[in-house]
């Protein structure tokens, strides 16, 4: 079976008509009417979901079958996350972010503010796309970066910020690939993930002190960093692998400012010992499977230049969205008489 439309059609009818037939020659090829019912019911799913179009050619070209009980597509909620997650780092509404491309340079008062947790401030945030480089400051630096960005094209408007960080005597933080959650990876067997709870305390020790050598020999565990611990399990989202009695791979719950609450960003680390067994692929799904039952939003926040960690987050299932960057500063507090 096949259809077919006039010539008058638009690009968008055309694309969907494509889908229609590839579709079509999909349930003619199916062996049975249940296999054929999943596909319709997938593809449904993907339009109500308002994935688009692509997502949809996925689905019926099969990238998305294996292991579909499992699968966490991206759905409204999640990426109405992530949007919060880009306002609450730049300051910036999502809605004049949507459709600029270029560089777009901004100032916010809230950006005075020290972040909370931190010990420096972050007076300048930046977000770069492919298409699109914003840029959010304070008020008081806003016309001179603007002119050190004069004429900064998207390729170039970083390194420029970059160097106008060195000259103004303020730290430079490289920035951050960031990824938001597709879908989980299909077929990652969590069967060796174990749940952190109280009684993990001395394993988990030992862990961090091989993976910290430098902090965790100079101290020793007191009342305080059982509390602190007991605190971190009683989230019920991190989990281990545990190999002859010992932790060898775990997950964390990384640090980063300005994030939105609903926002959980995935870490991990793994004994070097014992990588390349599959370890933190089996701990990361599960903390991404329960962070998802609490109604939380995984992300993935990795440095650009450590390519294992971003073949991680793919093989997980999710992808890059931007590179996220910033510039702090050891100021004591800025002016209290200016608001915000």
């Amino acid at each position: 079976m096949s259809f077919t439309m006039s010539d008058e059609a638009t690009m968008r009818d055309k694309e969907q008509l494509k889908l229609l037939n590839k579709l079509a020659e999909t349930i003619d090829t199916t062996s049975s009417l249940e296999e054929a019912v999943n596909t319709l019911s997938k593809v449904m799913a993907q339009f109500q979901t308002n994935t688009g179009i692509q997502h949809v050619d996925e689905v019926i070209s099969g990238r998305d079958s294996q292991n579909a009980e499992r699968s966490m597509m991206l759905d409204p909620s999640m990426l109405s996350k992530y949007k919060m997650y880009f306002e609450a780092w730049l300051g910036i509404p999502i809605e004049q972010m949507a459709k600029k491309t270029g560089v777009s340079i901004s100032s916010h008062p809230s950006k005075r503010r020290k972040p909370k947790g931190w010990l420096v401030y972050i007076p300048v945030c930046a977000l770069e796309t492919d298409k699109a480089v914003f840029i959010s400051c304070i008020p008081e630096w806003e016309e001179e970066i603007r002119e050190a960005l004069c004429d900064a094209s998207v390729v170039d408007a970083v390194p420029k910020l970059r160097e106008y960080a060195k000259r103004s005597g303020v730290l430079v933080d490289d920035y951050h690939r960031f990824y938001g959650l597709e879908e989980l990876g299909p077929q990652i067997d969590l069967s060796d993930a174990v749940l952190l709870d109280t009684h993990h305390f001395n394993q988990y020790w030992a862990f961090c002190s091989k993976v910290y050598p430098a902090m965790y020999t100079l101290i020793t565990p007191d009342d305080q960093m059982v509390e602190d611990y007991n605190e971190m399990v009683s989230q019920k989202l991190h989990y281990c692998v545990i190999k002859g009695g010992e932790i060898v791979s775990m997950t964390s719950s990384e640090r980063v400012a300005h994030k939105p609450t609903g926002i959980v960003n995935l870490g991990i680390n793994t004994l070097n010992e014992h990588r390349r067994n599959g370890y933190a692929t089996t701990t990361c799904a599960a903390f991404i499977v329960n962070a998802i039952n609490q109604g939380l939003t995984p992300t993935w926040v990795c440095e650009f230049d450590n390519h294992i960690s971003q073949l991680l987050a793919e093989k997980l299932g999710f992808r890059w969205l931007g590179n996220m960057y910033s510039i702090s500063t050891l100021k004591e507090s800025w002016d209290s008489s200016i608001p915000g």
